[in-house]
């Protein structure tokens, strides 16, 4: 009975480990790969959580230029660290990326991989809009008292 449960499980982080490594998913494992570094490095103490961040201030009102920093702030990236919300982003579209190629892509199409890229982007920001949303009154990031 162990024996065979230890075969289930090697075979399940076996073929999540070739789902991973498929062409049209490695970008977003890559990504993840590096968040996952970064986090360790973070423990470690060899990196502070606001290496990465930056500030969202700007005097432009309405113009162009504020797009990036729009898009970022919908998923509360100026409340909260960007590494937080960049590190839930990347997991959601990775895990969403994972399970929409494996379920709905046997056929391994790269046109219909990019789509999918497309709905876990999507299903990435929402998902981190809505995890990050209860985060924003404890953190207080960025904010004048």
């Amino acid at each position: 009975m162990l024996k065979t449960q230890v075969l289930t499980i090697f075979y399940s982080v076996k073929e999540l480990w070739e789902q991973a490594t498929l062409s049209y998913n490695m970008p977003l494992t890559i990504l993840l790969g590096l968040i996952v570094l970064f986090w360790i490095f973070t423990l470690l103490g060899a990196v502070g959580i606001d290496a990465l961040d930056f500030d969202f201030d700007t005097d432009v009102d309405g113009d162009i230029c504020d797009v990036p920093g729009a898009m970022l702030r919908v998923v509360n990236a100026g409340l909260i660290p960007v590494t937080v919300v960049l590190s839930i982003l990347v997991l959601l579209m990775w895990v969403s990326a994972m399970v929409l190629n494996f379920y709905l892509n046997p056929g391994q199409s790269w046109l219909l991989a990019l789509g999918f890229f497309f709905a876990s982007s999507i299903l990435g920001v929402i998902g981190t809009k809505i995890l990050t949303q209860p985060l924003v009154p404890f953190i207080r990031y960025n904010m004048e008292p």
